[in-house]
């Protein structure tokens, strides 16, 4: 590769380093500034029509801070967005947003709404899933879901796609810049 095409390359993909260095934030709490870096990346990734793929992934990471974050509400309303602009769209396409709803709603105590999601998510991906059944288990036993065995659950099973083990730090020092 040439010099020019390296550089192309990367700024092509500097909206990945933006996100990884928001990661590093997240992780330490700073989640209004990782927000800032996961709503950039997706901008920028945006306006170089990269694949779908990068906005899904970015759309996880803001998730996982808003979830870290414990604010709820907001998680919901952008769930509940990505759910009726969907609307047409495969199960498959929309299974994604519902489950990470039902998980919410489990972490704010909402069980009644929870229940009415495992219908809908019984027939899809999820329904095979380990977390997905004790989930729902729970909820159909009525058992309470304390935040630290919900915690524990979701850690176990590597549900949040911002974790130590899956940031890039390499790519994040190029991120951290921007």
């Amino acid at each position: 590769m040439t010099e020019a095409s390296n550089q192309k390359q990367s700024q092509d993909n500097l909206h990945l380093g933006i996100c990884e260095s928001g990661k590093i934030l997240h992780i330490a709490g700073r989640f209004d500034e990782a927000l800032e870096k996961y709503r950039n990346a997706m901008m920028m990734s945006a306006s170089q029509r990269a694949p779908q793929v990068f906005a899904r992934h970015y759309v996880d990471c803001i998730l996982d801070c808003l979830q870290h974050a414990k604010r709820f509400d907001v998680a919901i309303e952008l769930l509940d967005q990505a759910i009726s602009n969907k609307g047409g769209e495969s199960p498959v396409v929309i299974a994604p947003f519902q489950f990470r709803k039902l998980i919410i709603l489990c972490q704010l105590g909402q069980h009644q709404e929870a229940l009415i999601l495992v219908s809908e998510l019984d027939s899809t991906m999820y329904a095979d899933s380990a977390l997905y059944l004790a989930l729902k288990q729970a909820l159909v036993r009525r058992q309470s879901m304390p935040e630290r065995w919900l915690d524990q659950i979701l850690n176990h099973h590597k549900f949040y796609t911002v974790r130590k083990d899956n940031v890039d730090k390499k790519r994040a020092q190029i991120g951290q810049k921007h």
